[in-house]
């Protein structure tokens, strides 16, 4: 998480963690399963074992007075300690591996016996684990039975005073396993799972997150997001309501970057190929005519251009031949749908970058700035290759189309870096294919409904009473054909 100014937690970063949580929800409970799973399936394989204790006693063989008395027990308190090592040595555990017949040597069986002494007594505890519970009880009380006669043994001779080991709770056969515990086991699966299923969503979001909204836009740049296109429902895009819709929002969006009366031109361009960056560039180039501009559209795709394929029209000769100087921009124009003048391709030459950052480009790019008012330039991606960026130098600035499905966010960062790296500006963003929601105005059976409620249109057509019973409605005002509608980006 990022701190946000002031020192709190950035809170779009806690909601975008949830987000990205719900949007893989099937992951982590897979992964929170699959740990489950694991947990409880070790505990279930794993060999059951048995654990009992015996506990002894260290104390002073005499003791005249208090004085004595307590010395003794410090003294006893500070050979405890040691004596845990002796208890597993094989001075104590050869005797016992030979009186129990248990087939093993002194070391594996220390490996199975746990030896505690308790801060500030002169207790021990002798635990021993075995796949047996019988085992396991006669091994303990055999460990604290040979490590007394191992402390008498090896008690100083010359002293008035020894060392008495005795047992003061002898180990009972076990009922009860001490492993594996199978709650614990599934419990901690579960939270293993869930934690590695967290870390691996929160780096596909990293790795694969895609530009599905404004926000994750705003994580890959500073662009402002010129528009929201839906997915089509129809067949064609032009006879979806809010794809239209979508496509005047970018058109007016795109108008308010400009000085009023000054003609101006941008550059569409993607991540990669099939973004949908040629078929936005039709539907802007489309919307703005219909505004009443002079408007053309270029195919500056010198390595594959689709363009004039779209439109049915000539790619044989285009923008390549112009700069050329074969032909004149006059000799090559088509007109296009919606009133929009075209310049295809032309052949694809094999040093498109040159041709594009050429000064015969230039001059192209005045002479096309003199006499249309929008001049819409359909280049190629810019992660590919560098044409885009290159062309958006000379122009007013490059908008960024995205698959909300597939462009993912380190790929916009990337095409943002490299645009401005070449001194290019980037207008805005257009998230292409976005999900549609509930809440969209447009496409919505009940649309019609609320219309005919806000017009005084009842069911069918027939006049209806308006939002008030009896309240006279006030008549529509004729549009006239080339008005411009300005919409609010978050319409769409």
């Amino acid at each position: 998480m990022t701190p946000a100014p002031g020192g709190r937690t950035s809170t779009v970063d806690v909601l975008a963690v949830f987000a990205a949580l719900r949007r893989r929800a099937p992951l982590l409970l897979v992964a929170v399963a699959l740990g489950g799973s694991l947990g409880l399936g070790n505990a279930l394989l794993a060999t059951p074992m048995y654990t009992s204790t015996a506990t002894v006693l260290f104390s002073l063989d005499r003791g005249q007075s208090v004085n004595e008395l307590v010395q003794g027990a410090n003294y006893a308190q500070t050979l405890v300690q040691t004596y845990t090592e002796v208890a597993t040595a094989p001075v104590v555990l050869g005797p016992v591996v030979s009186d129990l017949d248990l087939g093993t040597s002194p070391q594996l069986l220390a490996r199975s016996i746990d030896v505690k002494a308790p801060l500030n007594t002169t207790l021990m505890d002798i635990e021993v684990t075995r796949t047996s519970a019988p085992e396991s009880a006669r091994i303990a009380n055999a460990v604290a039975a040979e490590l007394a006669r191992a402390v008498a043994s090896l008690a100083p001779e010359d002293t008035e005073a020894g060392i008495t080991v005795r047992t003061i709770a002898p180990a009972v056969t076990p009922v009860n396993t001490s492993s594996p515990n199978k709650p614990l086991s599934l419990a901690t699966g579960l939270a293993v799972g869930g934690a590695l299923g967290i870390a691996l969503v929160l780096l596909l979001e990293v790795v694969l997150a895609t530009t599905t909204d404004r926000a994750a836009v705003g994580r890959a740049t500073s662009s402002p997001v010129l528009a929201l296109v839906p997915r089509s429902r129809a067949a064609s895009e032009d006879r979806d309501p809010a794809v239209v819709e979508a496509h005047r929002t970018l058109r007016t969006n795109l108008s308010f970057l400009h000085r009023r009366g000054s003609s101006h031109v941008v550059v569409l361009t993607s991540a990669a190929s099939g973004d949908g960056k040629t078929t936005t560039a039709i539907a802007l180039a489309r919307s703005s005519a219909s505004t009443g501009q002079r408007v053309l559209l270029v195919d500056a795709d010198l390595r594959r251009p689709v363009l004039a394929d779209r439109l049915g029209l000539l790619a044989s000769a285009g923008l390549s031949t112009v700069l050329t100087g074969r032909v004149t921009l006059d000799d090559v124009l088509q007109p296009g749908p919606g009133g929009i003048d075209v310049l295809a391709s032309g052949v694809c030459p094999p040093n498109p970058s040159e041709l594009l950052a050429s000064t015969e480009m230039r001059e192209l790019l005045e002479l096309a700035r003199s006499r249309y008012d929008c001049v819409v330039l359909d280049c190629a991606p810019v992660l590919p290759v560098t044409d885009a960026a290159v062309l958006a130098r000379q122009t007013d600035g490059a908008v960024v189309v995205v698959d909300a499905r597939r462009t993912q966010v380190r790929a916009l960062a990337e095409v943002d870096l490299r645009l401005r790296s070449a001194g290019a500006a980037v207008a805005g963003v257009i998230i292409n294919r976005t999900a549609r929601t509930r809440s969209s105005y447009y496409g919505q059976r009940r649309s019609a409904w609320w219309s005919g409620r806000r017009t005084g249109l009842g069911r069918g057509g027939r006049p209806g009473t308006g939002l008030r019973s009896g309240a006279p409605v006030a008549p529509v005002a004729p549009v006239a054909p080339n008005a411009s509608v300005a919409s609010n980006a978050s319409d769409a």
